[in-house]
């Protein structure tokens, strides 16, 4: 799954370097900023969700349902990817507003390498590696 993030991630990329951005004004500085701070903040918590989710309250409804350890780990690696390709869409976002080309390629850089450099860890009842059943 992480390399399909990886290989939608990379196809934005491609996206921003081949469709040019038609905007009939610059952005503006602040929309600029409040965006890149909005996808930055969106980084940390990608690496931080795993750590918030493992510590809420299940939902009653949730635990009906059988909620295994292993659901819980694959719904919290799916979140914190998620939200590291949300950065990479702001980027997309900032490309066709017509803002400086250093957010963009900023926005990018730490999209891509967030997923790279993230680690799920190992998913709960996997011994060696290998995953039993979910």
């Amino acid at each position: 799954m992480r390399f399909s993030f990886l290989v939608y991630g990379a196809l934005l990329i491609v996206v921003v370097f081949r469709v040019p951005a038609k905007a009939q004004h610059p952005a503006n500085s602040s929309m600029e900023m409040a965006i890149t701070l909005i996808a930055l903040v969106e980084v940390v918590l990608g690496f931080l969700a795993p750590r918030l989710f493992s510590r809420l309250p299940l939902n009653p409804a949730v635990s009906r349902r059988a909620s295994t350890p292993g659901k819980q780990w694959i719904v919290r690696c799916v979140t914190s990817m998620s939200m590291f390709l949300s950065c990479i869409l702001f980027a997309l976002v900032l490309h066709f507003v017509g803002a400086r080309a250093y957010f963009v390629e900023l926005l990018i850089a730490v999209g891509m390498l967030s997923l790279i450099l993230w680690r799920p860890g190992t998913p709960p009842g996997s011994e060696d590696g290998v995953i039993t059943h979910y």
